[in-house]
């Protein structure tokens, strides 16, 4: 009797392992009582991001004109030195802006060039200044908008890297918010935007402006303190018959976490 109690107790302790995350929520109430959600990210100190920056150049050579933000990521670029005008063929392009960013995948966060490559787009107006874009994200079939990572290319060289993806991040087993329920949280929403002439303008979201489907996104919720990624409902809100804005909505505190608009004005 004593054995078959140790099993079931080991089995319990290995299904909580195999969690991507450990949760005790209450579908109920919506309130969360998980200190892995949402995964959050904190600026680094100026030491630490200085070894980092010095350990990033020191992998690069020549050294790329790349900044190391403050969450120890490649942040902006910049101009930094000189080019000549040597052509390169994109595909030549591509495979060299892959092999730069799994190089510095410590700083970016990408290690998987079939999925680099299956969201690459590479424009040239002169086959010698490449500007390469990878992205937007996708982690477990989740995308995470406006994830973009920008190689540049100049003289069969890599330039630079812009911007990073993100890797172990938390996601819930189950939703507190359903889709539905996601869709009937925004109606009576109340969006601003603003004409071509500037003018703000108000949109309520009824029931028949709600879009289809409504897919997950993992939303990165960027302040001037962190950085937390939210597991959303992406709910598209028509408008004139088109898609006007996406609300993002998280599944497991109901809260709107943004709101993009879709169209230009």
């Amino acid at each position: 009797m004593k054995n078959k109690i140790s099993f079931f107790v080991v089995l319990g302790c290995l299904c909580c392992l195999l969690h991507n995350c450990f949760k005790i929520t209450d579908p109920d109430d919506g309130i969360i009582n998980d200190p892995n959600y949402p995964t959050t990210l904190n600026p680094l100190s100026a030491s630490q991001i200085a070894q980092l920056q010095a350990e990033f150049d020191s992998l690069n050579n020549p050294p790329l004109c790349t900044t190391i933000n403050k969450y120890g990521f490649t942040g902006d670029d910049s101009n930094c030195r000189c080019y000549q005008m040597v052509e390169m063929e994109e595909a030549d392009v591509i495979d060299l802006a892959i092999q730069t960013v799994l190089k510095n995948s410590k700083f970016t966060n990408a290690n998987d060039s079939i999925l680099l490559r299956s969201t690459v787009w590479a424009t040239s107006t002169n086959k010698i200044r490449w500007n390469v874009r990878f992205g937007p994200q996708q982690y477990h079939g989740y995308e995470l908008p406006f994830t973009w990572i920008y190689v540049r290319i100049y003289d069969r060289e890599a330039y630079s890297i812009a911007r990073y993806w993100y890797k172990d991040i938390c996601i819930p087993d189950h939703d507190n918010i359903g889709a539905q329920q996601a869709a009937n949280k925004v109606i009576d929403e109340k969006i601003v935007w603003y004409n071509f002439g500037g003018s703000a303008q108000s949109f309520i979201v009824s029931n028949d402006d709600i879009g289809s489907p409504i897919n997950k996104a993992i939303y990165p919720v960027e302040t001037e303190e962190s950085i937390k990624l939210r597991v959303t409902w992406k709910i598209p809100i028509l408008f004139s018959g088109f898609v006007g804005w996406h609300i993002y909505l998280d599944t497991m505190t109901g809260e709107i976490v943004e709101i993009i608009q879709e169209f230009r004005t």
